[in-house]
């Protein structure tokens, strides 16, 4: 019986140091993927991670905590605040980032105005100046409010939101690549290529 225990316990603990391995095998966790034959890494650790392999997770919400003991938090998620030197708790209001529980310092993306605890932008904004503004837009739409989706034929599905224009896939041309050049020169009265003397 006390051999299965021993057994039991021995396995636990090299199964949580596998696992912790397989999460940050190859220095992946490591700041610039750099460590030391062994997988020590050698400047520190991504966001997020702590110890000599950086295998070890920060506290939950935690974006960056001490290399050697994973305490204190030196910084939280947006939308989260420290609360003494090792928690991070979500602020009050939706949409703010804080430094204490009731204090709204600025929004995180996708809100505005945090003098009246942060709006929502327009569904498809990632940063707004207003509810009829946005600065950018989320992959694949354009506009100033992003309500206008980017056409299929932009390389990736992706277009510039300022400029509504795209890099077009092969075979397409134009601001919103929707002219095909897959034979020749382009006909102004079809939007098509041509075969050069058809």
């Amino acid at each position: 019986m006390i051999g299965a225990i021993r057994f039991g316990i021995i396995f636990g603990l090299l199964f949580s140091d596998i696992t912790a391995q397989d999460k940050c095998s190859n220095c992946i966790c490591c700041s610039n993927k750099d460590c030391f034959r062994g997988g020590t890494c050698k400047i520190g650790c991504k966001d997020g991670y702590w110890g000599s392999k950086c295998d070890n997770t920060c506290t939950s919400h935690c974006v960056r905590c001490k290399r050697y003991y994973g305490n204190p938090c030196y910084e939280c998620q947006p939308g989260y605040y420290k609360f003494y030197s090792n928690e991070c708790r979500k602020c009050e209001y939706t949409g703010c980032t804080c430094s204490t529980r009731y204090r709204c310092d600025g929004c995180v993306e996708g809100y505005y105005d945090p003098t009246h605890y942060c709006r929502k932008c327009p569904s498809n904004c990632k940063q707004c100046t207003s509810s009829s503004y946005c600065r950018s837009c989320k992959q694949d739409r354009y506009g100033s409010t992003c309500q206008y989706q980017c056409e299929t034929n932009c390389r990736n599905g992706v277009c510039d939101s300022e400029k509504t224009i795209c890099k077009c896939n092969t075979g397409y041309a134009g601001i919103h690549c929707t002219d095909c050049v897959a034979w020749g020169n382009l006909d102004p009265n079809v939007k098509t290529r041509v075969r050069p003397g058809a």
